[in-house]
């Protein structure tokens, strides 16, 4: 981050770029268990007893959670984008 600040990026950019990779991590996961979950139904369904495992409420909020992870590093990459470039990269 530091590397990407010293040659002129926006921190807003930088931020930006850290929770959009963590979108694109997360939406693939989603995609690929939602698949998981439809293959699985005979299974799901005699194991959850009374619980769809289609159920349009249970998925919804499974997928918001996901959604909402990729967030909680925003204040970690504003705090980083805070610090000094020229610091940073003459501690690494």
């Amino acid at each position: 981050m530091a590397l990407r600040i010293a040659l002129g990026a926006q921190r807003r950019d930088v931020v930006q770029l850290i929770v959009r990779r963590g979108m694109l991590v997360v939406s693939g996961g989603a995609v690929l268990g939602l698949i998981a979950v439809v293959a699985a139904t005979r299974y799901l369904e005699a194991v959850l007893v009374g619980i769809h495992t289609t159920d349009p409420l249970i998925l919804g909020g499974i997928l918001l959670l996901l959604a909402a992870w990729p967030w909680r590093r925003t204040p970690a990459a504003y705090r980083a984008t805070r610090e000094n470039p020229r610091t940073a990269l003459q501690e690494e």
